[in-house]
C-alpha cells in the first residue's frame, strides 16, 4: 500500500471525516464505575478528506492522482 499525500503540501496528514453520531449504552463495570459501550453509529451524507497541515479538502480523485 502506498501512503496518500496532500496534493497541495505533500504531507501525509490526510484524514477522512464523516458526519455521524454514535449511540453508546452505559454499563456498570465490576469496579462500580460506568463505562460506555458502542451500540450504533448513524452516518449522515456529509463526508470529506482534509489535510491537517494546510487545511485543504481534496477530492478522492485528487488523492488518487497524488498517490500515483
Amino acid at each position: 500500500m502506498r501512503p496518500v499525500v496532500c496534493p497541495s503540501c505533500g504531507k501525509k496528514s490526510i484524514f477522512h471525516y464523516t458526519d455521524a453520531y454514535v449511540l453508546r449504552k452505559p454499563v456498570l463495570k465490576p469496579n462500580g464505575k460506568l463505562d460506555l459501550v458502542e451500540f450504533d453509529t448513524n452516518e449522515y451524507d456529509g463526508s470529506f478528506f482534509e489535510c491537517l497541515e494546510c487545511g485543504r479538502r481534496p477530492s478522492e480523485g485528487e488523492l488518487v492522482q497524488a498517490a500515483a
